[in-house]
């Protein structure tokens, strides 16, 4: 995440503070199984591509149509080898249907194992936005490893991680 996003960001989630219920808005957090996630989706950028652009309707509107409501938002997520969670917060034009969103999510698969949708939620909110900027993680790639190709860098990953099974 750049400076120019990173700040962004800020300025929502202060926004969304100030407004207090002037603004609907809403926080979902979405718990996945990574190899289920990942059997169905690329990355995390397509399932979101998926969830906010798709022809899939619910209660007579597309994805496409109802994500013209969103006013503006943003999605934080952490992948470990067992578990993809997603924290997607957005404001709207309109109001923020909680059983409407909770079809559109399922529908687009797999189901979560977990799903939680606070609308005008502060609690949620102070949960998973007051230490957003705490922490500072990543992952840079340098050498030959950046300029690996996919077949290389599993190669590289079975030297580490050798598979023992006799």
């Amino acid at each position: 995440m750049n400076k120019k996003n990173t700040e962004r960001i800020r300025v929502l989630l202060e926004n969304l503070k100030e407004a207090e219920n002037n603004k609907p808005f809403a926080i979902v957090v979405l718990e996945y199984d990574s190899n289920e996630f990942f059997d169905k989706n690329y990355s995390i950028s397509k399932w979101f591509q998926k969830l906010s652009n798709s022809k899939s309707a619910t209660s007579g509107l597309t994805n496409r149509e109802w994500f013209k409501n969103i006013d503006s938002g943003f999605y934080k997520y952490s992948v470990t080898t067992d578990t993809t969670q997603i924290v997607l917060t957005f404001s709207s034009v309109n109001p923020i249907l909680e059983l409407d969103l909770n079809v559109r999510i399922n529908k687009i698969g797999p189901k979560p194992k977990e799903l939680t949708i606070g609308i005008q939620d502060w609690e949620l909110y102070n949960q998973y936005f007051t230490t957003l900027f705490d922490i500072k993680t990543g992952t840079e790639t340098f050498g030959k490893l950046k300029t690996m190709d996919y077949y290389e860098v599993e190669i590289l990953q079975e030297l580490i991680e050798p598979d023992w099974d006799f």
